[in-house]
C-alpha cells in the first residue's frame, strides 16, 4: 500500500523529533522532581497570589502531566515500532531520521543501492503508519 505525502511528512516529523522528544521528556521529568523535592511549586507563592497558588499549582501540575504524557506517547510508539523492525531497518531509520544523514550516505552505509534505500524506508514507514493508525 503506498502512503500519502502527508502521511509520509507526519513520521517522517515524528521520527526526526524522536531523540529531542527523549530528552525534553528525560528533563521535563527532572524538572517536576526538582520542583516536588523543592516543596512545591515556589514560583507561584512568590508571585504574589497567594489566594490562588494552589490553584494555580494544580494547574501546572496537570499540564506537565498532559505534556509528559504526549511525550511518553510519541517515544512508546517509536520505540514499539523500533522493536518490531529488523537491525538493518533500525539502522536505516537511525541514519536517516536520528542523525539526519543524506540518503545516499544512509545507504552507502547499509551497502545498499538507492532504490533499495527507497523500498525499505517505505516499508519502514508503513509500519510507522499502521502503528499510528493511518492504515
Amino acid at each position: 500500500m503506498k502512503l500519502s505525502q502527508e502521511v509520509k511528512k507526519y513520521i517522517e516529523r515524528q521520527l526526526s523529533r524522536y531523540p529531542l522528544d527523549k530528552k525534553a521528556l528525560a528533563q521535563a521529568r527532572q524538572d517536576i522532581y526538582l520542583q516536588h523535592s523543592a516543596g512545591g511549586y515556589a514560583d507561584f507563592r512568590r508571585s504574589g497570589t497567594r489566594g490562588n497558588s494552589i490553584v494555580e499549582s494544580k494547574v501546572m501540575k496537570l499540564l506537565d502531566n498532559r505534556d509528559i504524557r504526549q511525550l511518553e506517547h510519541a517515544i512508546e510508539a517509536v520505540e514499539d515500532v523500533l522493536a518490531e523492525l529488523s537491525a538493518a531497518q533500525r539502522r536505516l531509520v537511525e541514519l536517516k531520521y536520528f542523525k539526519d544523514r543524506d540518503n545516499q550516505l544512509v545507504a552507502d552505509e547499509l551497502n545498499i543501492s538507492l532504490r533499495t534505500f527507497y523500498h525499505w524506508r517505505d516499508k519502514v514507514l508503513a509500519v510507522f503508519a499502521v502503528r499510528y493508525g493511518f492504515i
